[in-house]
């Protein structure tokens, strides 16, 4: 009886030994994940400073022939990841490598260096096309709690923080542009919900298509947004995962920034 006593308790010891090591691993697994991405954001804003002070004014947006020449510092990121297509630089100090591939699928759940992890990366829509430029251009990225990747578009549901951070800049393989939310709101990916909208319009058929786009989008706005958009101007979107609904999605619709226009 003591003999079966004690094969069981060292069973049980056995069994939570086990358990803790995974839960040591899975912390470790995590923390790692985390200084991956830290590290690879670190990369991505030494990048952009570096083009900052190679560039002095941004260009503005360009839709004509022929084409530009690929920028050599996007070019050379290229060279560890084909998929690269920019940067993504806002609120001021942040900025995340943007890549592109031909699904919308392989980077939510994939790194920069190709290796997985449920953060995934920064990705533009499949879709879209940076020569000629879409009429938007629209990125995604998950909703990260500990603040990377797209972790902090929620904070710009506040109207002191959008007006503190107005400035998003896409630098990608033909150019710089600066752009400036004119829209903010919460929608699903269900069809069948009634706050369903889709967002995710990369070209539109015309002016009046574009025109009803706009007053859709601001329509749903979360915040007063005193600035609006007009036919030829190119957009773009950014979108994340929001607990605020089912299947939920957080959006900003911004355009890019005009001559001689100022958010100082």
């Amino acid at each position: 009886m003591k003999s079966r006593r004690n094969r069981f308790l060292l069973a049980l010891e056995i069994v939570l030994i086990a358990v803790f090591l995974a839960l040591v691993g899975m912390i470790v697994q995590k923390w790692i994940g985390s200084g991956r991405i830290a590290f690879e954001e670190r990369s991505a804003a030494e990048l952009h400073a570096a083009l900052e002070a190679a560039t002095a004014t941004p260009a503005p947006a360009a839709t004509l022939s022929p084409v530009p020449e690929k920028r050599r510092e996007i070019v050379a990121l290229q060279e560890q990841n084909p998929d690269a297509v920019g940067l993504l630089h806002f609120e001021g100090d942040r900025t995340l490598y943007v890549c592109q591939t031909t699904d919308n699928s392989y980077y939510m759940t994939h790194r920069f260096d190709g290796s997985e992890d449920p953060a995934g990366m920064v990705y533009m829509d499949c879709r879209d096309s940076l020569w000629p430029r879409s009429d938007n251009l629209i990125l995604y990225g998950h909703n990260m709690r500990d603040g990377s990747r797209f972790g902090t578009l929620s904070h710009f549901e506040r109207a002191s923080h959008m007006k503190e951070y107005p400035i998003f800049q896409l630098v990608d393989l033909y150019e710089t542009v600066n752009y400036v939310p004119i829209a903010i709101f919460h929608t699903t990916v269900l069809a069948d919900d009634p706050s369903y909208y889709a967002f995710d319009r990369t070209d539109f058929a015309d002016e009046a298509d574009f025109d009803q786009y706009i007053a859709d989008v601001q329509s749903r706005s979360l915040i007063d947004i005193p600035l609006t958009a007009e036919y030829g101007e190119k957009l773009l979107t950014l979108a994340t995962c929001s607990s605020s609904q089912e299947r939920g999605r957080l959006v900003i619709v911004l355009r890019e920034v005009r001559p001689g226009e100022s958010f100082k």
